[in-house]
């Protein structure tokens, strides 16, 4: 899991009641591999490699940051669930039958400025730690 990828040390567990609830405000569903992640992890934040900082938000920070970064208004389909503590942001975008996972600066948020880094929550966060996913 990310946790384990990582070596970062998780915190209190999400409410499932608070993953329903940010996805009812989102009006999206999340990815099960990330709905797994907030059970078990409610965020996070640290290094996650020599020059790879992650914070993935809390299910209660998700609406209060998409809404604050205006995703759905510069890049619609579009769910951040983190940034780098910079100018990037990560997220996914809802596809026919399966979520793909992105980086995506948050200065000019398009769909088209959207990478994709991986089709699910431990590719990408193998990815950003410089590793390469099995």
């Amino acid at each position: 899991g990310v946790l384990e990828v990582t070596g970062l040390s998780g915190r209190q567990a999400a409410e499932l009641s608070e993953i329903d609830a940010a996805e009812r405000e989102l009006g999206v569903r999340l990815p099960e591999d990330y709905r797994a992640f907030l059970q078990q992890s409610d965020g996070l934040e640290g290094f996650a490699g020599p020059n790879a900082y992650l914070m993935l938000w809390s299910a209660k920070e998700l609406l209060e940051l998409n809404t604050a970064y205006s995703v759905a208004e510069f890049a619609p389909g579009l769910v951040l669930i983190g940034t780098d503590g910079g100018d990037t942001g990560y997220g996914f975008v809802e596809g026919p039958g399966t979520n793909r996972y992105v980086q995506v600066p948050l200065v000019g948020m398009s769909r088209d400025a959207a990478q994709v880094i991986g089709r699910t929550l431990v590719e990408m966060v193998t990815r950003l730690r410089g590793g390469h996913p099995a």
